[in-house]
């Protein structure tokens, strides 16, 4: 079982630091993982929906590459520094993370949107927990992005 404490701050770094991206293969509902693209270039989903955001979210998870979740933040969000550690850690740890979610969990009020997603954690030694966990996000030019508030 995962240490609750460390589970605890990786699910909170990760709510204070999310910011509009995701991959989502499946028309509408969250489908974990996704590959291709960066976090909201041309050739990434497009994050001008929620949906994308989260198309692009689950991209950056499943490639855990850094510039990927930088692109899904806030610029406020990302400069706090803390994702970039955490990011280093799962990688260490050989940890994998998948987020799951469905359009009916999108509730958007105007420029703001909360997603209920489930996430699933995957230890090196083959350990997983899965649970629930809300991303907030707000409208940045246009685009939706992760956010801490």
């Amino acid at each position: 079982m995962l240490k609750t404490c460390t589970l605890a701050a990786l699910v909170m770094a990760l709510t204070v630091f999310a910011g509009g991206c995701g991959k989502d293969d499946s028309g509408g509902t969250g489908n974990t993982g996704g590959t291709s693209g960066g976090g909201g270039g041309s050739s990434g989903p497009d994050m001008s929906t929620p949906q994308g955001a989260m198309k692009a979210l689950q991209e950056a998870f499943a490639s855990m590459d850094p510039a990927k979740f930088e692109a899904c933040y806030t610029v406020e969000a990302w400069k706090e520094g803390k994702m970039q550690k955490e990011i280093d850690e799962m990688k260490k740890d050989g940890m994998t993370i998948t987020i799951s979610f469905n359009e009916a969990d999108i509730k958007v009020d105007g420029d703001k949107a909360e997603v209920a997603t489930r996430m699933k954690f995957k230890m090196k030694d083959g350990k997983e927990e899965d649970e629930g966990e809300k991303f907030r996000m707000v409208k940045v030019d246009g685009k939706w992005r992760f956010a801490s508030k």
